[in-house]
């Protein structure tokens, strides 16, 4: 790449780079300092001049031309952030020879230039910092292209030659199964599946896709399918030459492609020079199966339920049952099957019985295959519908520790960190997550909640072009609103959620929740009635809103009996190990409306530490008026915002790496 600054222009290959004036000028000056760093303050200073800006601005201006360059924050190839200080360009810079096309310059002229240049040489070989020289020719400097690491490695979306579109979920499953396959090879990087769908009908050129993905190494390939019969076709790429290793075709059946995925898996290791275990290579057979029909209908499976619905969930586990009548020691149908048992009970409130099966199955599952990292997620999402977050939180760690592109498990793994209260933890590991729409929309919702509000309205927008209508992002608005106490604001997303998803019980408790707010006490009741009608025998929050509004009504015998339900219900889940801070939240609740502040305060504290971080919404919560003076209460809170600012801290130092 070079810089022209007589043109002030940039070239890669000959090839223009298109550079807004404040990108040009930014990546001279770091061209000009390399290899040092540059603090934010020369960067402002030469660059800006006398305009005033902050830091913000100079780390969206950096962020904006490593977009123009193909360069990102994680594997940086051009600029490196070097926290509490600055930035600088890691890629070697040269100075070239003055070029110019007026042939009649004067010989004293070119002399003076020339010894510029070699002056300019000498200082920047003895790592000299150099502020504004003025050159009185104009200057070409060259950025060294550097090759992104081999070991980096991508596999596009196979293609599907098939000539059918119903088998176009064949080729995504061999896809995934080969991004599976090759994430067992020790010191691979191999990029997950959810980025590479991006790709899937591509234009991009194959080096261009490695550009942007910063990969040295790129996998493609076809299906051609007729009857049980695949030809397969796989070649490996070198993305900075756009040479192939190898390429090979494989003429297989569908219960063949374990073993095909080993083959190609153990090329790429010999390839890059890379080891696949043993173990690693015996895993990708055990537990798959050699009926053809199995393995179809095991796909037809991951297909639907990826869906995420309940009738789509019906359907995975009808073709999972499936694949095991045709094979019972079919580990991944069994693992299937416990996923689709544990979203009954976890997702759509079929009950603990069916989370109870998901880890049986799950257990059958892992007795063929012990690491079979979709039997660790089942298991994970079982865990999780009894409350067990630890436990659930070690099965999904598991699941990502055999695969670590798991996508799925990546997801869960953020949800709990954030009813944990860790939510520096949950955006750390939804970044990992977040080509997916949903994993954006989830990401958007993390990260609003620490105040990044511009970052997370750039996710909901990414996700919305995928999913108009969300509810994560509508009742995450509607939340933020109603604390900041706009309640108009707060309403438009509750009409939303209330037209978009009326089975939702959510969906009446927000538009319950903003009238009570209002002082609209009788539609207030009329919504928390509805969402107490839809809530399961674990969601008591509506009730305990409608004992508040009768207890201060006079009706006492109506509320207490509110209570008493939702005491009894707060404490058996407690005594089972449910670990979720609402529940002695909840307990907080009842004895503060019962006038029992010390009970309130103690139970208070205890949701404080099992994860409780909205201590905005405590400080206006009316049922807590008593406890206002009470100095444990007060701590309570204020360890909350010092988490959250620590919390929102860390985030930040991960974003502007990001």
């Amino acid at each position: 790449m070079e810089l022209d600054t007589g043109t002030a222009s940039v070239h890669r290959a000959s090839t223009p780079v298109d550079l807004p004036k404040l990108s040009f000028d930014l990546l001279l000056c770091l061209a000009r300092h390399a290899p040092n760093v540059v603090d934010t303050d020369i960067l402002m200073q030469e660059v800006w001049g006398k305009v005033v800006i902050g830091e913000e601005t100079v780390k969206q201006r950096v962020k904006l031309l490593r977009q123009s360059l193909g360069d990102n924050s994680v594997e940086p190839k051009y600029i490196a952030s070097i926290r509490g200080r600055g930035y600088r360009l890691i890629a070697p810079v040269t100075p070239l020879l003055e070029r110019t096309t007026v042939k009649s310059r004067k010989r004293t002229v070119l002399r003076r230039s020339l010894a510029t240049l070699i002056t300019l040489i000498f200082l920047m070989a003895f790592g000299l910092l150099i502020r504004n020289i003025d050159l009185e020719e104009p200057v070409v400097t060259q950025v060294i292209e550097p090759e992104a690491p081999d070991n980096r490695i991508a596999v596009l979306p196979f293609n599907n030659f098939s000539g059918l579109e119903e088998n176009e979920y064949l080729a995504d499953g061999i896809t995934e199964d080969t991004i599976s396959a090759l994430a067992r090879i020790d010191g691979l990087g191999v990029i997950a599946r959810t980025t590479m769908m991006r790709f899937k009908d591509s234009d991009l050129r194959v080096k261009d896709i490695a550009r942007e993905l910063n990969a040295g190494t790129l996998v493609e390939g076809s299906v051609q399918r007729s009857g049980e019969d695949l030809r397969i076709t796989v070649q490996m790429i070198d993305a900075n030459t756009e040479e192939h290793y190898w390429a090979q075709t494989f003429e297989v059946s569908l219960a063949r492609l374990p073993e095909m995925q080993q083959t190609v898996a153990s090329r790429v290791a010999a390839s890059l020079q890379a080891t696949i275990s043993k173990a690693g290579i015996e895993t990708l057979q055990q537990g798959s199966t050699q009926n053809s029909a199995a393995y179809d209908a095991y796909l037809k499976g991951r297909l639907h339920y990826r869906r995420w619905n309940q009738q789509d969930n019906e359907t995975a586990l009808a073709f999972y049952q499936q694949a095991i009548e045709l094979d019972p020691g079919f580990a991944l149908a069994l693992a299937g099957i416990a996923n689709t048992y544990a979203l009954r009970a976890s997702m759509y409130g079929a009950g603990d019985e069916w989370a109870k099966k998901a880890i049986t199955q799950a257990e059958a599952a892992l007795s063929i295959n012990p690491l079979l990292p979709e039997a660790y997620k089942a298991l994970g999402i079982s865990s999780f519908h009894f409350g067990h977050f630890q436990k659930s939180l070690n099965y999904y760690l598991k699941a990502i520790e055999l695969n670590p592109v798991y996508d799925e498990a990546l997801f869960n793994i953020a949800e709990i960190y954030h009813l944990k209260g860790q939510w520096d933890e949950a955006v750390r590991y939804q970044l990992r997550d977040s080509e997916r729409a949903f994993g954006a929309d989830i990401l958007a919702v993390y990260l609003r909640d620490l105040q990044f509000y511009r970052e997370a309205d750039e996710q909901r927008a990414r996700a919305s072009l995928e999913l108009p209508v969300s509810f994560i992002s509508e009742e995450s608005l509607s939340l933020h609103d109603l604390l900041a106490r706009d309640l108009d604001g707060a309403r438009v997303h509750s009409e939303r959620m209330l037209r978009s998803f009326p089975g939702f019980a959510l969906s009446p408790q927000r538009a319950g929740e903003i009238e009570l707010a209002a002082g609209n006490w009788e539609l207030a009741q009329d919504y928390m009635e509805q969402a107490a009608a839809l809530s399961g025998p674990l969601q008591t929050y509506p009730s305990l809103r409608l004992a508040e509004m009768l207890s201060g009504r006079g009706q006492n015998e109506a509320a207490s009996a509110l209570m008493d339900m939702a005491e009894s219900a707060a404490l058996q889940s407690m005594a089972e190990g449910h670990e979720a801070w609402f529940f002695p939240w909840s307990m907080a609740f009842i004895e503060a409306l019962r006038g029992n502040n010390d009970q309130a305060v103690s139970w208070y504290e205890k949701a404080v530490e099992a994860g409780r971080r909205r201590y905005e919404w405590d400080e206006q919560e009316p049922v807590f008026d008593s406890l206002r003076n009470d100095q444990r209460f007060l701590a309570a809170l204020e360890i909350q915002r010092q988490q959250r600012q620590g919390m929102r801290e860390r985030v930040a130092r991960l974003l502007i790496t990001d």
